[in-house]
This record gives C-alpha cells, sequence and structure tokens, in this order.
C-alpha cells in the first residue's frame, strides 16, 4: 500500500506544479498591450506635441498579432504530434528515440492599416518543424495496468515559419527550442494516454510593415513559452487526441512611426518584456506503421481579450485557427 501510494501522491503533485505554473507570474495581456501604448506614447509627444494615440495603438495592435500568429505558427499544437504519452526506454537503459518533420499552416488575424476605417485581414503563415524527442525515464508503474506515472521525455526543436510579404513581413524566421515532457498516465489497453508538457522557443527577428508608405514598422525578437495537456487512446487501428494549451509570447520590440506632419521626422523607440498570452485547443489523428507514424492535428486560439487600445474596425478578439501534418519515425 505504501509503495502505491509515493507515486500517486507524487504524479498528483507533478500535475498541479505543471498545471499552475503558466499563470504564476501571468499579468493581463490587456494591461501589458496598453503599457506599450504608453512607451509609444512619450517619445512621440516630444517630436509631435498635438499627436494623438491613435499611431501607438495602431503599432501596438500590429505588433501585438503579429507576435501571436508568428509565436503560434512556431510553436503549433501538442509537443509530439499524435501521441498524448510518453515514450518510456527500450531496453533497459536505452532510450527510446523519435525524429520527425512536419508542417504547418496558421491563419490569424490583423490590422488592416490600408484600410478607413481600420479592419481585420487574415495572414497565413506556412512552417515547418524537425524535432527530436527521447524519452529518458520509464516513470512508476503502481499497478501492472497503471504505468508510465512521471515517465520524462526530453524535447528539441527546429522551426521555420514563412510569414507572407504580401502582409508586410519581412522574410522568413527561425527558432529553436527545448522543453519536456511529463507523464500522468501512459496509455495502455484499458487506459488512454495522459501527458503534460513544457517547452520555449528562441526564435529570431521578425519585421512587419504592412502599410504602403511602410509606416508603421514593427520588430519582434523573443521568446514562445508553451505549455499543453493531453490526452489520447487508440481506437480501431487510429490513434485519437485531444488537448489544451496555454502560450506566452515575450518580446523585445522596436516602433518606428512616419512622419506624422508633412516634412516631419520619424520617431523611433523600443521597448523589452512585451508578453501576451492565450488559451488554445486543439485534436489529432494518427495511424501507426510498425515503427513509422503519419498524424494531423488542428486547433484553435484565442483572442486577446478585452481591454485593448480602441482602433475602430479592428477586432483584437478574433481568433487563430491551425493545423499540422507530420511524419515520424521511432528509434
Amino acid at each position: 500500500m505504501r509503495s502505491e501510494a509515493r507515486p500517486r501522491t507524487a504524479g498528483f503533485l507533478s500535475f498541479l506544479l505543471l498545471a499552475t505554473l503558466p499563470v504564476a507570474n501571468a499579468r493581463p495581456a490587456s494591461a501589458q498591450l496598453n503599457e506599450l501604448v504608453g512607451a509609444c506614447i512619450g517619445p512621440t509627444l516630444a517630436v509631435y506635441p498635438n499627436a494623438t494615440a491613435r499611431p501607438c495603438a495602431e503599432a501596438a495592435l500590429l505588433g501585438q498579432a503579429a507576435q501571436g500568429g508568428v509565436g503560434l505558427a512556431l510553436a503549433g499544437p501538442g509537443t509530439l504530434v499524435g501521441s498524448a504519452s510518453t515514450l518510456g526506454r527500450r531496453f533497459g537503459s536505452t532510450p527510446r528515440v523519435v525524429v520527425s518533420v512536419r508542417g504547418g499552416l496558421t491563419r490569424f488575424p490583423i490590422p488592416d492599416l490600408n484600410a478607413d476605417p481600420v479592419g481585420n485581414r487574415t495572414s497565413t503563415v506556412p512552417s515547418l518543424h524537425g524535432s527530436v524527442v527521447a524519452g529518458v525515464f520509464d516513470g512508476f508503474s503502481p499497478k501492472p495496468t497503471v504505468g508510465g506515472v512521471l515517465a520524462v521525455d526530453l524535447v528539441l526543436t527546429g522551426d521555420w515559419a514563412f510569414p507572407s510579404g504580401d502582409d508586410g513581413f519581412d522574410g522568413s524566421v527561425g527558432a529553436w527550442g527545448y522543453g519536456l515532457r511529463i507523464g500522468v498516465l501512459r496509455e495502455s489497453f484499458t487506459l488512454p494516454g495522459i501527458t503534460l508538457s513544457a517547452t520555449r522557443r528562441h526564435q529570431g527577428s521578425v519585421e512587419i510593415r504592412p502599410a504602403p508608405d511602410g509606416f508603421p514598422r514593427v520588430g519582434l525578437e523573443g521568446t514562445t513559452s508553451s505549455f499543453r495537456g493531453e490526452v489520447g487512446k487508440d481506437l480501431a487501428g487510429f490513434g485519437l487526441l485531444g488537448g489544451v494549451g496555454w502560450d506566452r509570447y515575450s518580446s523585445d520590440v522596436s516602433f518606428r512611426l512616419g512622419p506624422l506632419e508633412p516634412s516631419g521626422p520619424e520617431v523611433s523607440l523600443s521597448t523589452s518584456g512585451f508578453d501576451s498570452d492565450r488559451v488554445l485547443f486543439f485534436g489529432g489523428i494518427s495511424r501507426t506503421f510498425l515503427v513509422a507514424q503519419i498524424a494531423g492535428e488542428f486547433g484553435y486560439a484565442q483572442g486577446f481579450g478585452d481591454g485593448r487600445p480602441e482602433v475602430p474596425g479592428y477586432d483584437a478578439d478574433e481568433g487563430t485557427l491551425f493545423g499540422t501534418l507530420s511524419f515520424r519515425l521511432t528509434f
């Protein structure tokens, strides 16, 4: 009895820790956005004393949309597409290793600064991803049919997103990432697989300037922290999976605002620590052939909440659709 209680207690504490970790240091996205607008207004008023907050609000919303859209395109849905169980080991101390490649599409709203009033337009971003996942700890088995409790996988990723120049983006952006997958249950004949994961990606710089005159220009560089909870089970030869996630996008931001008066100068500024976060939902299906697997996942990410700076015609609450198709080999 005592040996069974310990894994159960440890598993519950691990689940509770990972479930609450994302919100431990969370700040409202609307407050972050308003701070970004405030950081822009000061330098702008120093050059143009009669300026309104509108150019800064447009630039901030553009930056938030690009930050979330490209960040999600790089992160995608589940940490290991097509699997809700940890990998475990093969024989003795030999890790089981999965190598996978996948392609994705992400469709997200950005402010259409060429419209009057400003409206929404949809940007579609293709992406390409490679990952290596290794099972380094089998976890505990409190009962014969219950295993994988507190099992651990290590994750390494390389990701590339290709936002469109037609939407004002200046070239592709790459990222590299690392993370952990923690087992709650490993799938068995009677039980589903349940896994929690946390990853962080460090991405290169991305710039967007969608207006015909090239202003505002918004540059972003930072990280995406992703937390996922997944549950899945094989049924009739196909694997079915569902999950929920939470992403936090943290960026250093630079603005360049065009002349706000005839013959006036540009306004340039930069700030660090701009964060946005949101919840997402996803599901998927997979088919396994011995050591190979083909899997697809798709999902929906929420918009960026209330309290944003008001720009007539633009709806920052509009969500994002995303999907991915993966091929993987297990060794």
